[in-house]
């Protein structure tokens, strides 16, 4: 149940990346058909299924030689240590944060992944299959770099999973509920038409405001509770 709920919690994290949330609202905002949008987060869903898929056999065969050391007592007071601190510095970062709430802050540069992106949805919204194909891949590849959360869900599934057959099941699992959301907006649109527009507007303001200080800030805070938990979990639970 634990490992569930850690694999959940990674997951709803993924679901708010650029790839899994932002390039979803765009596509959204400029009237995308929602077929294409959700073949678009099966073609995310699969390239992250895949790459986890070789990732896990590759961090299988590692594990198998070096089980022992990671399942120690000692590995996991580390891990438990590491979390603490994780979430403690995360605190900290917050903090400071808070203070200077009050001070007159630089106007927020857009990224580059975000320009770019404006730029091209007009073309994209009139793309083939291909067009969208080819976007979620570039997406993946984008955030190949960072999947931070994705990894330590592999690292989770590997250590204390089920078994290969079941883990994959877990490892599909994880990637179906990565692109839920963004899924639920999509059949929202579908719902409601251009009356759901204006709150999509504003989800895509509030994700895209996020300062890569915060973005780390929740990352490390995320990573330091499922490292923590899990770690308590299996020494005193």
């Amino acid at each position: 149940m634990m490992l569930l709920v850690s694999l959940l919690g990674l997951a709803l994290l993924d679901s708010t990346t650029v790839g899994t949330l932002l390039i979803p609202l765009w596509l959204l905002i400029a009237a995308v058909a929602p077929r294409r949008i959700l073949g678009y987060l099966g073609a995310v869903a699969g390239a992250y299924f895949l790459i986890g898929l070789a990732l896990q056999l590759g961090f299988g065969a590692v594990l198998e030689a070096y089980r022992d050391a990671l399942t120690s007592v000692l590995s996991y007071q580390v891990q438990l240590v590491l979390g603490v601190l994780l979430v403690l510095t995360a605190l900290v970062l917050w903090l400071r944060a808070r203070r200077r709430t009050g001070q007159p802050a630089a106007p927020e540069q857009p990224g580059w992944v975000g320009a770019r992106l404006v730029r091209v949805r007009a073309r994209i919204a009139e793309g083939s299959t291909t067009t969208m194909l080819s976007l979620a891949l570039a997406a993946v590849a984008l955030e190949v770099a960072t999947m931070f959360p994705y990894l330590g869900a592999i690292g989770l599934m590997t250590q204390h999973g089920p078994g290969f057959p079941a883990t994959v099941l877990l490892l599909a699992g994880y990637c179906v509920v990565m692109v839920l959301p963004a899924a639920a907006l999509v059949g929202a649109r579908a719902r409601w038409g251009t009356e759901f527009d204006e709150p999509l507007r504003w989800i895509e303001e509030q994700a895209g405001s996020s300062t890569a200080r915060s973005a780390s800030r929740w990352l490390l805070a995320a990573f330091g509770v499922v490292l923590a938990v899990n770690s308590a979990y299996t020494l005193w639970g």
